[in-house]
């Protein structure tokens, strides 16, 4: 769970974080005994009371690969992914379910530097660059409040040499985090849910059909015309399905 979400349900009425916290635990219980779907409603249910986690998502992806919904499976996996980006258990899996997706969409290889800085992004999530923002911005002032006022000058030694590199590390970290958020907030992702769907030239019923995407495809979303989104995938194909088909990671 991150530091942000535990912080929320600390704040939330705590009769509403037990229930949740049931729920996820009976979704555990009937998860262990292979019974599936009721598996998945307890975590569904827990998530609309405001229970998130990583562990949710990816136990909840687990209950939905079982019960063979690919598209919904990569879906949780995604978001569980999103919480967080280095754990072992939620890669293996998403790679594992995304060999049953029919759509093999070729990836150009991207250039070095774009590669090594999408890891940099990708390496922590955006709560917990917030948090070590958060926690740098306190240390900075404290260092620069200690430099002040401090009268002695071992003190003054030590304030001096730890305030650039933590400033250093402030900076960076926070401009991190921004681009993390503004990357959150432009570059939407989905994941398609239904067995098939036509993507067409435009955002109308009569448009011509140009591909098709399978269950389980994901997909970057650009814009929305009525009940139409237009959507792109990463070999450069562009074009237009209906929004109930997809939904947003």
């Amino acid at each position: 769970m991150t530091v942000l979400i535990y912080i929320l349900l600390l704040l939330a009425p705590k009769a509403e974080v037990d229930q949740a916290i049931y729920l996820f635990q009976q979704g555990n219980e009937f998860y262990k005994q292979a019974r599936y779907e009721k598996a998945i409603e307890q975590y569904e249910d827990a998530l609309k009371m405001g229970y998130e986690s990583a562990e949710l998502y990816y136990n909840l992806g687990n209950a939905y690969f079982k019960s063979k919904e690919i598209g919904r499976a990569i879906l949780n996996y995604e978001r569980a992914r999103k919480l967080a980006p280095r754990d072992q258990d939620v890669l293996y899996n998403l790679q594992i379910v995304q060999l049953y997706v029919v759509d093999k969409i070729v990836t150009p290889p991207p250039f070095f530097l774009a590669k090594i800085w999408r890891q940099v992004k990708t390496y922590f999530n955006s709560n917990q660059l917030g948090i070590f923002s958060l926690v740098l911005y306190f240390l900075t002032v404290i260092l620069l409040i200690v430099r002040m006022l401090a009268q002695k000058e071992p003190i003054l030694k030590i304030a001096r040499y730890f305030l650039v590199p933590i400033l250093i590390v402030f900076i960076l970290t926070t401009g991190l985090f921004l681009i993390r958020i503004n990357d959150d907030h432009q570059n939407k992702e989905a994941i398609v849910l239904v067995d098939k769907v036509d993507v067409l030239s435009s955002p109308a019923d009569d448009a011509t059909e140009v591909f098709a995407l399978h269950e389980g495809a994901k997909v970057s979303v650009y814009e929305k015309s009525g009940s139409y989104l237009r959507i792109g995938l990463p070999d450069g194909k562009v074009g237009w399905l209906k929004q109930d088909a997809i939904e947003i990671i």
